[in-house]
């Protein structure tokens, strides 16, 4: 559907438009702290968030593998919404990623956060998908590895995203000012 619609915004003559395809977003709720979303997916949407949980919680940090989405562009929400404005305010027309610039797996992901969080690598363990999770997902066809290159947008719209350690770093400064950590 995303595509289709895509494609028919391509062909309408002279029409200004431009679509920004997030991916993998995380990150803490500002507006509404509380409803900052915690919880691991079948997807990369809030699995940093996930991750950093487990660590301030002093939980395991548990690394599902399997029949799922195992790598992808984590963005951190607020830089997405730099880039989202950065993209509404600019003169560009067409196809946007707006993500964070690196690849990553669930398995980096998680150390990278352990570092920036201070602690918590030896609680990081490879564990399958939960057995609820892979049956409410059977007969779907997941994506196992999401890899998009934001370098095009990035350098048409002026943008810097953050990376795979950039991220996780604001995101503590987020956490620490909202009293989580």
């Amino acid at each position: 559907m995303k595509a289709v619609s895509e494609q028919r915004l391509a062909a309408m003559d002279g029409l200004d438009w431009a679509v920004g395809r997030p991916a993998g977003v995380y990150g803490y709720n500002l507006a509404l702290p509380r409803q900052t979303r915690w919880e691991q997916g079948v997807g990369m949407g809030d699995l940093a968030s996930h991750y950093v949980h487990c660590l301030l919680q002093n939980r395991p940090v548990r690394v599902w593998e399997g029949e799922i989405n195992l790598a992808g562009n984590p963005t951190l929400a607020s830089d997405l919404g730099e880039q989202l404005v950065g993209l509404a305010i600019s003169d560009a027309t067409g196809i946007f990623h707006l993500c964070g610039p690196e690849p990553i797996d669930r398995l980096e992901l998680a150390h990278r956060c352990a570092e920036v969080f201070g602690d918590g690598a030896e609680r990081i363990e490879i564990v399958p998908v939960p057995k609820d999770v892979a049956e409410a997902h059977a007969g779907i066809p997941l994506p196992h590895r999401i890899a998009m290159s934001a370098e095009r947008s990035a350098k048409k719209l002026g943008l810097h995203p953050l990376g795979v350690t950039e991220g996780p770093r604001a995101f503590q400064g987020q956490v620490d000012e909202g009293g989580l950590s």
